[in-house]
């Protein structure tokens, strides 16, 4: 009993120790916000303004203080129109996927055709490809449809991408055979199968294609300050821009 309690520790203090690797940012982020500014420029100040000495960092804030939150959600208005412009990509996209990827999905987990394994393939491949592949047919087709300055640009790709269907159709892929069977034989048709069962049952494989989205359309947008644009003189705005708002955050 005490070598297997031995064991035990042994493999808990093993595994405590990437645990903590892990969760150091996250604990890093959270004091952080939570410090006053003197106390982050005391703790960082060699770091940060070139001062002499070493840095450290306080497991708790000394005066804990919402001061810098309240600051950025009240008194930032850049925030908000990064914030905003956030949510206009992200929500239409995340919408666009369940309402194209799911019947996709349903598809392909749940129904009988031909071709269904070689189509499923190419969606493998194609979300397989890395962005900088398809980048440039991206664009051409964007072009092509006059959306290139636009939002659309970005929410459409990100719409029809085929990660979505692919997560979805695994998630369908978990629904009990029998309980479709089940519905059948009561008289439930395809569609109703579907909304009623297959829905209901696959949220948890529709979260995860959504909470991919929201962390990678937060910066995809980005883009269409260095590639988007049409012209050369479209990027120098661009950048004059993003020059203008960091050296107001460096003057406050």
């Amino acid at each position: 009993m005490k070598r297997k309690n031995l064991g035990r520790a042994v493999l808990v203090l093993f595994l405590l120790l990437p645990a903590l690797a892990v969760w150091w940012p996250l604990w890093f982020m959270g004091t952080g916000a939570l410090m006053p500014l003197d106390e982050l420029r005391a703790a960082l100040g060699p770091v940060l303004q070139g001062a002499e000495g070493s840095a450290f960092w306080p497991l708790l804030p000394s005066w804990p203080t919402l001061q810098p939150l309240a600051e950025l959600l009240l008194d930032t208005p850049q925030f908000f129109t990064m914030f905003w412009n956030t949510c206009a990509i992200v929500f239409p996209q995340v919408l666009g996927q369940v309402l194209v990827g799911a019947p996709a999905a349903w598809a392909f987990s749940r129904l009988r055709f031909r071709g269904r394994r070689a189509l499923f393939t190419l969606y493998i491949v194609l979300m397989l490809m890395p962005f900088q592949v398809t980048m440039v047919s991206g664009y051409l087709v964007a072009d092509a449809m006059g959306i290139m300055d636009t939002f659309w640009a970005i929410i459409l790709p990100g719409a029809f991408s085929t990660f979505p269907v692919f997560i979805m159709a695994k998630g369908f892929d978990a629904v009990p055979i029998a309980l479709l069977e089940a519905a059948s034989i009561d008289g439930a048709g395809p569609l109703r199968t579907f909304f009623h069962i297959g829905v209901p049952l696959g949220v948890p494989a529709k979260r995860r294609p959504a909470r991919r989205r929201n962390c990678r359309s937060a910066t995809k947008w980005k883009v269409q300050c260095t590639a988007g644009r049409h012209s050369p003189a479209s990027w120098t705005r661009c950048t004059e821009a993003t020059r203008a708002d960091t050296s107001k955050s460096r003057s406050m």
